[in-house]
This record gives C-alpha cells, sequence and structure tokens, in this order.
C-alpha cells in the first residue's frame, strides 16, 4: 500500500502507521527488489487458514497463513485449511465489496453471482483439519520458516557462513521442495521419514505421489498437505551443519531422479530461478558420486563449498610448473602411477581447478607432452585412495592460492626460454676442471644440459632442445642424481643463475616451491619419504656400479623419490684412488684451491721458484703445478740448458 493511502488509513482508525504496515503483507518482510512483484512470489493468491486459531480469536487473520510456506499451525499441532468447508474455494482471493459487511470467521465469498448476491457464510472455525503428532516434522519445518521470517533473514545451518535475506531462503526452500515433490515417489519420500506410518496425516500425499504422474498432479499452488510434504523433505537440508552434510540430506533425490531417467547433472541443476549460491554448492555436493573424477575437482565437490567453475579462467598456468613440485607429489607418491606421470597430472588438475574446462585444456596451458587421457588416468589412480577428499580438496586451494598470490616464478615464460645458450661447452670445461670432474664425451654435456633443464623450468627433461628421443639416453638422464655430487651441483645451479640472468630473469629465484604453511593440513601429512635414512642412501650410491633400481629395493621406497632426494641432497663424492682422482682431475682442482693465480704468480714470477718446488710445497707433482699454470695463463720459462748456474725453471 503505497504511504499517502498508510496515512490516510491509519487518520482514519486511529492505528498507527507502523501497526498498519504489520497488518498488512508488506509487513511480512519479504520484498526481493522492493516491489509487490517481489511479494507475490513468496505469498499465496488467497489464504490458508486455522480453524482452532479463528475460533479462539473470534475470527482474526493470522497475517503468516498468506505465506506459500504456510502450511501448519505450531499452537494447535495441525495441518492449515485449505478453502471453506461449504463452498471449497480459498478465502480471501479478492477484496470484498465495500456494501458486504464481512461477519470475522466466516467465509465471505460471494454464493451465487453478482456483487449483491448472498455470502456463503459457512463457520470456518468449524472446518476439520488432521491433527498433527507432537515432534511431527512438518512442525518443526514450519517452525523454523516462520523463525526465518521473523528474522527476515537465514543465518544458520548451511547459511552459518554466509547468510541470507528471508526472501532468499524462501526461493532455496521453493526450489527443493517443489523438486521434491514433484520427482520423488513415494517410497523415497518414506525412507527419508515422511508419511512412513499410517497414523501420519501425510501418508495419504505421500502414497498419491506416483513418480510418473507427479509433475502434472501438483496444482499451483499445492494444497497444505503437498506443501508440508515439501517442506518436510527440503528443511533438513538447509538446516544440516554444513554444505557438505547438505549434500548428503539431499543425495537420495539426486539418486531417485537419476534412476528415474532423469538427466541430473552441473549444467541443469537450476530447479528454481533466483537461488542461493549456498544452494548450488549443496546440489554439487549432492551430485559428487555420480560425476567423474576431473568434474569433482573443477567443481571442488570435496571443499566445504563446491562452486562452478569461473567465467574467466586466471592465468594460475603460469605459476605452474609442469611437473607438480616434488616436495607436495610426495604425500601421494604411493599411487600406482609413474612418478612423473604423477607429477604431470597433479599439475593439470591444478590448472583444471583454476577453470579450464577439460583436461585437455589444463595439459596444453602447460605446454606439455602429455595428454588429458593420460591425467585422467591419473586423477582415477588418486580417486582410488581413501585420502582422496584430502587431494581433491588440495588441489582446488592450490589454484585458490596460485590464483591469489601468483609464484615468483613465471613457469611458461622459462618453458619457452631457448635453451641454446643453455651450459656453453667452454663453461662445462671450465667446472669440470675446477671441481674435478671428467667432462666426458660431447654426449655427457647433453645429459647435463637435460637434466638442468627440468631443473630450472619444472618440465620434463625430455622436452630439452638437447634430448634425444631414445629410452637409453632419457634411462641415463634419469640416472644422473646418481653421479652427481654437491660441489657439481653448486656449480650448475651457478650456471643456470647466469644463464636466467642472461635471459631478463635476474628477478626470479632459481628454484620455488609454495611453502609447507599455505596448506598445511597437506604438508603435515607423514610424507612417503620420511623413513628414507638419508645416510644409507648415500652409501648406497656411492659406488660408481650402483643401480638407483636396486637403491631403491634395498630402502622399500620408490626409485622415483631416490632420485628426487638425490637432486636435492646429493651424495658426497667417493674416496678415490690417486689414479682415479689423476683421471678425474681432481688433483688438479685440489691445487689450485691451494695455489691460486695471484700466490702462484707470486711464486714463479717474482721469487722464481721452480715447478718442482712449488709442487712440494702443495704436495702435487711438476707436471700438475705446469699444468695449472698453463690454467693460469702464466708462460712458463724456457728449459735449463744454457741458463746460468742456480737459476731455476
Amino acid at each position: 500500500m503505497p504511504s499517502a493511502e498508510t496515512e490516510s488509513l491509519s487518520t482514519a482508525t486511529g492505528v498507527d502507521t507502523e501497526v498498519l504496515r504489520a497488518m498488512l503483507r508488506t509487513g511480512l518482510s519479504l520484498q526481493a527488489a522492493g516491489d509487490d512483484a517481489g511479494l507475490r512470489d513468496f505469498t499465496l493468491p488467497g489464504s490458508r487458514y486455522c480453524p482452532a486459531c479463528l475460533a479462539d480469536t473470534g475470527g482474526r487473520w493470522m497475517l503468516w497463513w498468506r505465506l506459500r510456506w504456510a502450511f501448519a499451525c505450531p499452537t494447535h499441532r495441525c495441518l492449515l485449511a485449505d478453502d471453506c468447508p461449504q463452498c471449497k474455494r480459498q478465502q480471501r482471493t479478492r477484496a470484498i465489496p465495500i456494501e458486504a459487511v464481512p461477519v470475522p470467521g466466516r467465509c465471505a465469498l460471494p454464493g451465487g453471482v453478482g456483487r449483491s448476491s448472498p455470502r456463503c457464510g459457512a463457520d470456518l472455525s468449524a472446518a476439520k483439519t488432521p491433527r498433527l503428532p507432537k515432534a511431527h516434522p512438518a512442525l518443526e519445518a514450519q517452525q523454523a520458516i516462520l523463525a526465518v521470517v521473523a528474522a527476515g533473514c537465514a543465518a544458520e545451518g548451511v547459511y552459518r557462513e554466509a547468510p541470507v535475506t528471508a526472501a532468499q531462503y524462501l526461493r532455496d526452500l521453493t526450489a527443493l521442495g517443489m523438486r521434491a515433490l514433484r520427482y520423488a515417489s513415494a517410497a523415497d519420500l518414506q525412507a527419508v521419514g515422511i508419511g512412513r506410518t499410517n497414523r501420519d496425516p501425510l501418508r495419504a500425499v505421500v502414497e498419491s505421489s506416483a513418480a510418473d504422474r507427479l509433475h502434472s498432479a501438483v496444482p499451483s499452488p499445492p494444497t497444505a498437505a503437498q506443501t508440508a510434504v515439501a517442506a518436510c523433505a527440503a528443511i533438513p537440508v538447509l538446516a544440516a551443519d554444513s554444505v557438505p552434510a547438505a549434500g548428503e540430506h539431499l543425495r537420495w533425490l539426486i539418486t531417485s531422479s537419476r534412476a528415474q531417467g532423469l538427466a541430473v547433472s552441473p549444467t541443469n541443476m537450476t530447479w528454481a530461478h533466483g537461488t542461493s549460491d549456498t544452494l548450488t554448492s549443496v546440489q554439487l555436493a549432492a551430485l559428487t558420486p555420480h560425476l567423474g573424477h576431473a568434474l569433482q575437482v573443477r567443481l571442488r565437490c570435496h571443499s566445504p563449498r563446491p562452486r562452478p567453475a569461473p567465467q574467466c579462467v586466471p592465468p594460475v598456468h603460469r605459476s605452474l610448473p609442469a611437473l607438480f613440485w616434488y616436495r607436495w607429489a610426495v604425500p601421494v607418491a604411493d599411487t600406482p602411477v609413474g612418478f612423473e606421470h604423477l607429477r604431470l597430472g597433479l599439475s593439470a588438475a591444478v590448472a583444471l581447478a583454476a577453470g579450464h574446462r577439460q583436461l585437455d585444456q589444463a595439459c596444453r596451458s602447460l605446454d606439455t607432452i602429455s595428454t588429458g587421457k593420460r591425467a585422467s588416468r591419473v586423477l582415477q589412480a588418486l580417486a582410488a585412495r581413501p585420502d582422496w577428499p584430502d587431494t581433491a580438496v588440495m588441489l582446488g586451494a592450490m589454484a585458490d592460492l596460485l590464483a591469489e598470490h601468483p609464484a615468483p616464478i613465471d613457469y611458461e615464460r622459462r618453458r619457452n626460454l631457448s635453451t641454446g645458450t643453455l651450459l656453453p661447452e667452454s663453461l662445462w670445461h671450465r667446472i669440470c676442471r675446477d671441481i674435478g670432474f671428467t667432462p666426458g664425451s660431447g654426449l655427457r654435456i647433453r645429459f647435463i644440459r637435460c637434466w638442468l633443464y627440468e631443473r630450472i623450468t619444472g618440465s620434463p627433461a625430455r622436452l630439452c632442445a638437447e634430448a634425444v628421443n631414445t629410452s637409453a639416453f632419457r634411462a641415463v638422464v634419469a640416472d644422473m642424481p646418481r653421479v652427481l655430487y654437491p660441489e657439481m651441483v653448486i656449480a650448475l645451479d651457478d650456471a643456470a643463475r647466469q644463464f636466467l640472468d642472461d635471459n631478463g630473469l635476474g628477478d626470479e629465484p632459481l628454484r620455488w616451491s609454495p611453502p609447507a604453511h599455505a596448506l598445511p593440513g597437506w604438508m603435515s601429512r607423514n610424507p612417503v619419504d620420511t623413513a628414507l635414512d638419508i645416510a644409507a642412501l648415500h652409501t648406497l650410491v656411492q659406488p660408481r656400479d650402483c643401480r638407483l633400481g636396486a637403491v631403491s629395493e634395498r630402502l622399500s621406497v620408490p626409485i622415483e623419490l631416490v632420485r628426487e632426494v638425490l637432486n636435492d641432497q646429493p651424495a658426497p663424492r667417493p674416496v678415490q684412488t690417486a689414479a682415479q682422482r689423476r683421471a678425474a682431475g681432481a688433483v688438479t682442482a685440489d691445487a689450485r684451491k691451494r695455489l691460486t693465480r695471484e700466490y702462484f704468480a707470486e711464486l714463479y714470477l717474482n721469487q722464481q721458484l721452480s715447478l718442482k718446488t712449488i709442487g712440494a710445497m702443495v704436495g702435487v707433482s711438476r707436471q700438475t703445478v705446469g699444468r695449472l699454470a698453463r690454467v693460469y695463463d702464466i708462460s712458463l720459462r724456457p728449459p735449463s740448458v744454457g741458463r746460468p748456474p742456480g737459476a731455476q725453471r
């Protein structure tokens, strides 16, 4: 009613305007958009009523009886009456003519045709309505609905984390209740405790609920008994303590609908216009067992609040290596798939959780040679584990973490780097000379470059331009952690750092992994390698003829874990014989540590000491000192033939 009319009515009756507004339909505070159209969505065209209330109050009409979700009287524990017991018509569907004086508690509908026809006049308080047991679900449901309407909002049950208005609550209630009323069978409803006993007043409604005809059998609006059935089916869902628990309460309806051949999927779960995001989450939680593993990840079905994929996909793939971070893959490393495939699949799954529609798209965003089919097999293996829900939650949480806080490494940029200048041959020979390592043939440096490529890009070594597409080459690259030791890894990391700096990536760290505190629930789980004895591992891999497969069997851990641990914690160089040290150049490397170029020049050029004397000072041969002179580009004195006595070479 417009404010001017309310003021006029207040003046004429002497009743305060606020009291008048509370007596009108607007007093229900259910306007969805501040207009009458929104209010009509939640109120009946007429009104139901409680005969006992009319008798007790001398015909006073309750405002809440006009709600579409008014079906039971909590005071008298009975269903509301839908119509007049005599003329069988709904009450208060139209205004009474001015000349007709209504009698409280009596039917004011005309008994004939025309405005002046006599009124029906039936005693509405004499109408017979079914009584409900004291703790009947319909009474509890009605009280819950009235409490939300009185408060103007819903902040309990599934709405505890995200309260909604009373109007929104009723929209969600309508979506759930009408779906149950139209598509649930009698057996379904009785299985959830509705109309189960012979003395239940709702049993007749439930037994008439033949699933093949319900859709057309439900009138609009439904009767009070039908509305009570719908409320008893829907209220337990909305009253659940959490979204996953609400999904459990709703799953029977999803299962029943699918059993009847109805298509129920994430794309057609809009059961009513304008439902809340919370209800969408509940529907997805209920649908989870019927979805493929990829969809479960994409829709976050195992998270506290499942949600549809976003329309705009954040660039999470730029913060993702193609091979998921080793430490984050360790908790599921005992999954029966290869560790490399596992890591590729985990990264693709995180990209999928970020919003990509298909696993194939997620794989392409990471520029890997993996496919959606291979990633799907990884998800199937993960889903077979008892901790699959935890894994699915981690994948979604990682996608959110990287969307909100991008990694300090742009992995997409690194994947597109040209590796032509990665570890030049001259630098490789200098590293080998400095640490006493045999450079080997031209093939060895290709192995090292592939290992280094994977280390800094997070992509498989076989994608490096230096890789050879043979199983033998891949086997050698995979075996590289066995032959590396700390000094070598440090030197190679320095070379990689220089490579990144030369390519304009000086602002990025060499390597990075999300901190453990980002998802403590995942990282605090007992990883597979906690029982791995690092000292024992180093002892086993030090012999030159060892095989990592034998080492992994000896330690009872997957071979992939042995490789990754050695990448992070390489074994010290084994004790070598003198001949081995000379062959590897270790003697020269040791001499270089003791004889810097400046010190060597002082002894040889200024003090004029001989190579033999200098060698004796540091415990190496004259030949070794001579090689060191050539490394330092210091010209040697000519042989002593023809030299004056006392002169030294």
